[in-house]
């Protein structure tokens, strides 16, 4: 029976930390489980990258000390990440065909050649789990969802790098903003993916298409970004209370770039009419025509027509004749 052997395998094998119980099914990524981890709000999912062969130091100590499972029908190199991330661990390793160590450093160990771990895992021989007294060593990286945020085309949320693909998922996009040395990635319509160091814009709405890749996740939505924090820190947003998206092409009366509350005013400024909109619940401001102040979330239109001075400070620009200037600050 598979618990039986379970149990005479621990009990023979003498190592330096506890033994852990084998977890079936789904992992629940556990706050707290684990106090070397950072955690952010949200959900989470992790990717993992191997290290190659790693020493073990049985009988001394071990080169992971967290966690661990022996179990020859269950242990692979996926398992093991699954069960170590699952306890919020950073590192998993796969040893002697069966045995599954964790750990967050890897303590006083060294890397070695590949044939060294070169043992196949007893549970799927196509697969290599270690060797003796040596270790395949997976980095467990975490991706923390921070839900949904809006995105404008002339004014991404993320402004780093940017790819796309019709394997698009949460994971390929972290692996990718990761690799480019990225805190965020934001997924966006299906099949697109941002990367970025600081979140330009505010949360949003709208996030509800499934991802090219898999189906199961969510990438984002029309101007809506699916954002994942890949450091779990502390949510970094743009310093500036407010800044300009730019010029936005508004013909009245066919198509409104804006379509909230609007006023007119003789001593109209983009900061006054800043001031009314966020009187209203509305975190953009459209100048127009000098005079005109106007709210609700941007248009896409690009336009080159905010060329008029306000009417209440002419060293600034309050739009123009079909021209719209924007800005923003609810981030």
């Amino acid at each position: 029976m598979l618990g039986s052997t379970v149990i005479t395998l621990f009990a023979l094998t003498v190592v330096s930390a506890a033994p852990a119980k084998r977890q079936e099914g789904p992992l629940v990524y556990a706050q707290g489980s684990n106090d070397q981890t950072g955690a952010s709000q949200g959900s989470t999912t992790y990717n993992t990258a191997s290290l190659g062969c790693w020493q073990d130091n049985y009988p001394f100590f071990r080169t992971l000390n967290g966690s661990f499972f022996f179990e020859p029908t269950y242990t692979t190199p996926e398992t093991c990440s699954k069960y170590c991330a699952g306890l919020g661990f950073t590192y998993s390793g796969t040893e002697d065909a069966t045995q599954c160590f964790c750990g967050n450093g890897l303590s006083g160990s060294s890397q070695i050649d590949d044939a060294q771990c070169n043992t196949a895992c007893q549970a799927n021989p196509a697969e290599t789990c270690g060797g003796s007294n040596t270790l395949s060593v997976q980095k467990i990286s975490y991706i923390y969802s921070e839900g949904c945020f809006q995105d404008i085309v002339n004014y991404r949320a993320l402004d780093g790098a940017y790819t796309e693909s019709d394997a698009m998922t949460v994971e390929y996009c972290g692996t990718y903003c990761s690799g480019n040395g990225f805190s965020y990635a934001g997924l966006e319509y299906a099949t697109q993916c941002f990367c970025g160091n600081t979140v330009r814009l505010g949360p949003g709405s709208g996030c509800t298409t499934p991802c090219s890749g898999n189906s199961a996740e969510t990438c984002g939505g029309n101007n809506a970004l699916s954002l994942y924090s890949l450091t779990g820190k502390t949510l970094q947003t743009s310093g500036s209370s407010s800044r300009s998206v730019g010029c936005f092409a508004d013909y009245y009366p066919a198509t409104r770039a804006f379509s909230g509350p609007s006023r007119q005013s003789g001593d109209n400024t983009n900061e006054s009419c800043q001031q009314y909109c966020t009187s209203q619940g509305f975190p953009y401001s459209g100048t127009e025509y000098s005079n005109e102040c106007s709210t609700a979330p941007a248009s896409n239109a690009t336009s080159t027509a905010c060329t008029m001075s306000c009417s209440g400070d002419a060293s600034q620009i309050c739009g123009g004749a079909n021209g719209l200037s924007v800005t923003y600050f609810g981030a």
